[in-house]
């Protein structure tokens, strides 16, 4: 993929047209932000706002895969993840439409006043499901459960089941919003866009993206996760003081 770099954004771009006679488009994007993993409550937050946005573009979602197309969005503890595919005519307004909806969703949500409406009513709806999703962590496939063990382990400043679960029944519908505009503004966007476009298509759908996240967030301020490294068998003797076989 052909690199192309401003501050704030990295995109790659592939054009396959000559090597699949497909008009279809894949864009990828990551909205790198310290505000979504910052508190066991910000990801929480995140967590609940990623499921209000699901459930509020159900009904497009469904003309989209009608029409060929497809799209996610995901929080991550190191940002937001945006996947749009299908054909590349649909991409573009498909994007529009998407992080649009994610920027006045957010807007709404913060400035919801605590009436009964019909979004606070889905954001208690999603918030119920949230806990019960976390609390049922444990019966999830083993191989999450070991990847969750494991980031215990050998990962700083990582956020437990219980922590959650601790946060949910405080949660408001203002602060999701709130959390949600943090998550949007000061980011990096890594992004990449292949399929039958050119680079002045894959820049439209990054501008597209860049018009509701700010790319202002300087790489010393990116969300770093270290992990421990396990120290081998002749490390683990002499710290240990043991023979070869004995730290076996």
């Amino acid at each position: 993929p052909t690199p192309l770099r401003r501050p704030g954004v990295d995109l790659y771009y592939k054009n396959t047209a000559l090597d699949f006679a497909v008009p279809k488009t894949v864009f990828y994007a990551h909205l790198t932000s310290p505000s979504c993993y910052a508190t066991p409550r910000s990801m929480t937050l995140a967590r609940a706002f990623e499921r209000v946005l699901r459930e509020d573009l159900n009904e497009r979602s469904y003309d989209a895969s009608v029409a060929g197309c497809n799209f996610s969005v995901n929080v991550h503890p190191s940002g937001i993840r945006i996947v749009i595919s299908g054909w590349s005519e649909a991409a573009g307004p498909l994007l529009s439409k998407v992080v649009g909806r994610a920027k006045e969703l957010a807007d709404e949500m913060s400035s919801h006043g605590g009436d009964d409406t019909p979004m606070l009513r889905s954001f208690a709806t999603q918030v119920e499901g949230l806990r019960i999703e976390t609390e049922n962590f444990k019966l999830d496939p083993p191989y999450e459960l070991a990847n969750y063990n494991s980031r215990l382990l050998l990962e700083e400043n990582v956020w437990t089941v219980e922590q959650y679960l601790k946060e949910i029944p405080g949660l408001t519908i203002r602060d999701c919003g709130e959390l949600a505009k943090s998550c949007l503004s000061g980011v990096a966007i890594n992004a990449l866009c292949m399929g039958s476009v050119d680079a002045k298509g894959a820049e439209a759908m990054v501008e597209t993206v860049e018009s509701v996240a700010t790319a202002t967030l300087e790489p010393e301020d990116f969300p770093r996760f270290r992990s421990l490294r396990l120290p081998s068998e002749a490390e683990a003797a002499e710290a240990l003081n043991l023979s070869a076989g004995e730290a076996a």
